[in-house]
């Protein structure tokens, strides 16, 4: 009798485990996922995925307020009728300036429960910037060795980072990250010693890979960009040291 109830015993803990585990599992099941950001000249357009078919909407902070505790503007998810779409997949355009104002922002993206308002999943702080104002890449800089080097570069908008490089042609890459932040420091390796190479780094889409911010150098000037909104390409070279 004794053995019989210390296996009951037993079985209920790795039952109860397991059962915390699953809890654990579905929690974090539908946290939002590759929340971004395209900036026009009029409009911000913000999209995520999330892993239910839920309602969404996005929140606006000031950029110094990074933990998200006031929201300046909000707006739901809505189709044309005005109704709350409950999907897997959100976009949600804020216009610019008759919603929002010129300017440098934070923003959250929310998936809501529509059955349990109190069951929901937000982006995680620190929450991700955004510029109304001109989207730029900038302080693009490489620090090449013999046989490597690290390409790095600073934004004001997220994406994916993204370098291609080549020696008489970009036809190399891309070698890239799943970072969805601004700055990125990518590494390129199995470079030839002393070889000059020309490289371009982009921040990338997070959503559907499109290269969504490039900085284009001055001189490059024979290269143009169809983009809706202003795109810029960074075009960079960098020599690798002999081998001794």
């Amino acid at each position: 009798m004794k053995t019989s109830l210390r296996f009951l015993f037993a079985l209920s803990l790795l039952t109860l485990c397991f059962y915390s585990a699953t809890l654990v599992a579905e929690f974090t099941y539908g946290l939002p996922v590759g929340a971004s950001v395209r900036v026009f000249t009029d409009r911000a357009e913000f999209k995520w995925t999330t892993d239910e078919t839920w309602r969404g909407k996005v929140e606006v902070f000031n950029s110094n307020d990074p933990n998200g505790t006031v929201p300046i503007f909000t707006k739901e998810s809505r189709n044309a009728a005005g109704d709350p779409i409950i999907a897997p997949e959100h976009v949600v355009t804020v216009f610019v300036p008759s919603e929002l104002a010129a300017g440098d922002y934070l923003f959250r993206v929310t998936a809501t429960d529509p059955a349990n308002p109190n069951n929901k999943f937000s982006t995680p702080t620190p929450l991700p910037p955004f510029s109304t104002g001109a989207q730029e890449l900038r302080n693009v800089q490489s620090a090449p060795e013999v046989n490597s080097a690290v390409i790095s570069w600073e934004a004001n908008v997220i994406g994916f980072g993204s370098v291609v490089y080549g020696t008489a042609a970009l036809d190399q890459g891309p070698v890239g990250d799943n970072l969805n932040i601004t700055d990125h420091s990518i590494e390129l390796t199995g470079l030839s010693a002393g070889t000059t190479y020309m490289f371009r780094v982009s921040n990338k889409h997070a959503i559907d890979g499109t290269i969504w911010l490039r900085w284009r150098a001055r001189s490059r000037p024979s290269l143009h960009l169809s983009h809706p909104s202003p795109v810029r390409c960074a075009w960079g070279t960098m020599a690798l040291p002999m081998l001794r």
